[in-house]
């Protein structure tokens, strides 16, 4: 084989070096420095070599543009490793943050049924303690009273009822006016029995007296002494009866103050439910005059179309 020859072959097996997939640029520029040796070292043949000078340096500039853009492909998928790396992270963090976030709302949830449920036990108290209030007031028992209308007064205000509170505060004006009453009555009726106290203590002091003079007086005159004895057992006989005429009207003055005081209690009752009255009157005539309003507006508007139309017309 001449040099010519063994010179094409290494160029041909450099070539095909070339045509790999990935070109192995250093095995076929060395393939072409052996022939470009090999033809200056026998032949001298200098445009050849020139031109392959110049292919060196052209698979040089080539491997260098390839490795070049390898690197930059390199980079490239690196960062797009790392952008979807960054995005697999965003993603896990918005799915962690929207799991966060509907824990949240569901404990928000929880905490508001938990809420709302202790403001309708809190309200259900108050009012049993409104209804504690207003029977015990019916039965007199006015501290009783006033102390469960105040405690519902503290139940409203945790829940934030503060409208409610002041038709409590109207029951507890309400409750000293029959205070007042029931007082002023109990007076009455206690110097009323004090009087007929003293009036019994009076009358039996006197009786005692009497007697102690008829016995004296039996003493001094025998012969009278069985009639003296019936008529000390008739005084005693009338005294009894006067004590239970006294009785009897001390309980009938009883039975009058207890009717008194139903006829207060329904006073009461009739008075609160005026005042129900006169605020669901005072509600439908807000609404009435609502829609008076709106009907008085829409009636303008329709007479502005109707003199716009006129106008037109014109």
């Amino acid at each position: 084989m001449s040099v010519r020859e063994s010179a094409y072959s290494l160029l041909e097996e450099a070539g095909k070096y070339l045509k790999y997939r990935i070109p192995n640029y250093n095995e076929a520029i060395s393939l072409y420095i052996q022939a470009r040796h090999l033809l200056a070292e026998n032949i001298g043949w200098e445009p050849e070599i020139q031109n392959l000078n110049a292919l060196i340096q052209d698979l040089q500039q080539e491997q260098a543009n390839f490795l070049e853009k390898k690197r930059l492909e390199e980079q490239a998928r690196l960062q797009r490793q790392n952008e979807y790396t960054m995005f697999q992270e965003e993603v896990r963090r918005r799915r962690l943050e929207q799991e966060k976030l509907k824990r949240e709302q569901e404990r928000q949830y929880r905490d508001l049924i938990i809420k709302r449920q202790q403001v309708e036990q809190i309200r259900d108290d108050g009012l049993k303690l409104i209804d504690e209030g207003k029977k015990w007031a019916a039965y007199h028992d006015f501290e009783r009273a006033y102390k469960n209308f105040n405690s519902a007064i503290t139940k409203f205000r945790e829940i934030g009822w503060e409208k409610e509170i002041k038709y409590i505060e109207t029951e507890i004006k309400n409750t000293k006016v029959l205070e007042e009453r029931v007082t002023t009555e109990e007076a009455r009726i206690k110097a009323v029995q004090e009087q007929l106290e003293k009036q019994r203590t009076l009358e039996k002091k006197r009786r005692k007296e009497e007697e102690a003079e008829l016995k004296e007086t039996i003493g001094e005159v025998s012969e009278l002494a069985d009639n003296i004895i019936s008529l000390i057992e008739e005084r005693r006989q009338e005294q009894e009866l006067t004590e239970i005429q006294q009785k009897k009207k001390v309980k009938s003055k009883s039975k009058e103050f207890r009717k008194e005081m139903t006829n207060l209690i329904k006073m009461k009752q009739e008075l609160m439910d005026e005042i129900t009255k006169k605020e669901e009157d005072k509600r439908i005539f807000q609404e009435k005059l609502e829609k008076a309003k709106e009907r008085e507006k829409v009636d303008s508007l329709k007479k502005m179309i109707k003199e716009a139309a006129e106008k037109k017309k014109k």
